[in-house]
């Protein structure tokens, strides 16, 4: 059989050059072409969520969220849940996030987090929201295979971050910053290092944020990328 599959940590300069490409996310989604030259406002196709996409990444990456739990979310749990609010706090978090073995936590927002999810409220959901809705990423209104409440499906972050992985490879040269197959485990693995390095491998602070109820995985999201790796032996 095959090896389990190890968690992949993204480098300092691949999440730097994600984060970039997430912010031109429009610009991928816009209608070109010969029958749409010279509009001066360039028309987003039907079903593009870029806003949606670019928060998604960046709460996954602020959060360690499982895809799971973010398609789970409903707006209710973000503190504060308002454009203008989450716009000016210092601090903004997601409760009773639900995880395995019926554990809850709660998690906080980085500041790009905050901004990413301000921006999608404001400028996209509202546009697929009923009066029903509850749910804090939800599907294009048009979108075929929509759910009856709208929520976003696991399948459809899967196939966004892989989408966004190729748009960002197809700008990289260094075959080393290339992210293809991007997953949200990636990104969930990136933030448990980052967060290993900032508290000094607090084992309780990385359960408790991971959502584990043992630690008998932590060690296992902790390990560094090879890059960083080898960089230790590097002035031996």
């Amino acid at each position: 059989g095959l090896p389990p599959l190890e968690p992949r940590a993204l480098s300092g300069e691949q999440v730097r050059s994600l984060k970039n490409l997430c912010d031109r996310l429009p610009s991928f989604h816009r209608l070109h072409g010969r029958r749409h030259q010279g509009e001066d406002v360039p028309r987003q196709r039907i079903q593009g969520r870029p806003w949606r996409d670019r928060a998604m990444v960046f709460v996954l990456l602020s959060t360690g969220l499982r895809r799971e739990e973010l398609v789970n979310l409903d707006l209710a749990q973000v503190e504060p849940s308002s454009p203008e609010a989450l716009r000016q706090v210092r601090r903004a978090r997601l409760r009773a996030v639900r995880g395995k073995g019926r554990t809850e936590r709660a998690v906080f927002l980085s500041q790009d987090a905050r901004l990413a999810l301000a921006d999608y409220l404001e400028r996209e959901r509202a546009a697929d929201a009923t009066d029903t809705s509850v749910a804090l990423f939800l599907s294009a209104a048009r979108q075929a295979a929509r759910r009856a409440d709208g929520r976003l499906s696991v399948r459809a972050v899967n196939l966004t971050l892989q989408q966004i992985g190729r748009w960002h490879d197809a700008e990289v040269a260094d075959p080393a910053r290339r992210l293809s197959p991007l997953r949200p485990h990636d990104l969930r693995h990136t933030f448990a290092f980052q967060l290993a390095a900032k508290t000094g491998a607090d084992a309780y602070e990385l359960q408790r944020r991971l959502g584990h109820r043992s630690q008998r995985y932590i060690q296992r999201y902790t390990n560094p990328p090879e890059a960083v790796a080898a960089g230790y032996v590097e002035g031996f």
